[in-house]
């Protein structure tokens, strides 16, 4: 059994806070399918070497690369990170090996992927990933020391589809009028979540893991 621990957290927090660790001179850290977040996340490092690919180019990309065929030498990069990405990935095995090819002996990989989630991205949105199905997409990869957490539980998932109802229900217009007076429930919904926690339920599972 693994131990799936529950945190509320942001992605974008969550990673700026990873590559933080990551911060030191001479460090090298890549983001695979960084997107329009590039820009952002270059900001976030004030010493380390920030390289960032996606299958588009966009601003802020270093280079266009398809993550089934990083472009980079074996043992590159101290650290990696790949967030809300390998759903869109025709072979996420295929995918977290070329993570797991291009860091360092001993770097750690920063993964989030999504469970309870809406179909995005048409047509190129083709998986959901389970706790146990992290696991093993990492650990076939051959990562070690895999750490899973889950993103929230039932509650969170059940905000989730409430904020969107307004928006399927009555469109944009009045979908921005019911998610503001929706909030107090939301916030209700978010405490009920901690007092109650679920893991079988989570919106994503953020996975961090070490090359052996």
């Amino acid at each position: 059994m693994i131990n799936i621990p529950r945190k509320h957290i942001n992605v974008q927090e969550s990673t700026r806070n990873f590559l933080k660790q990551y911060d030191r001179e001479h460090g090298c850290i890549l983001d695979a399918g960084a997107g329009a977040k590039a820009q952002l996340r270059k900001g976030f490092l004030e010493k380390a070497s920030y390289v960032s690919v996606d299958i588009k180019q966009d601003s802020g990309i270093s280079a266009m690369a398809d993550i089934h065929f990083l472009p980079f030498r074996e043992n590159s990069f101290d650290a990696v990170i790949c967030t809300q990405v390998l759903e869109h990935v025709r072979d996420p095995i295929r995918g977290c090996e070329e993570l797991h090819r291009v860091i360092k002996s001993g770097g750690r990989v920063f993964v989030t992927l999504p469970f309870v989630w809406r179909e995005h991205a048409h047509p190129t949105d083709f998986w959901r990933f389970t706790s146990y199905g992290c696991y093993r997409l990492l650990q076939d990869a051959g990562f070690s020391n895999i750490e899973v957490a889950s993103n929230g539980g039932y509650f969170i998932v059940l905000d989730y589809i409430l904020r969107r109802l307004g928006y399927r229900l009555f469109g944009r217009t009045i979908g921005h009028i019911c998610a503001v007076l929706y909030k107090p429930v939301g916030a209700a919904l978010y405490l009920l979540d901690k007092l109650l926690p679920h893991n079988d339920y989570s919106i994503n599972f953020s996975v961090t893991a070490t090359k052996k």
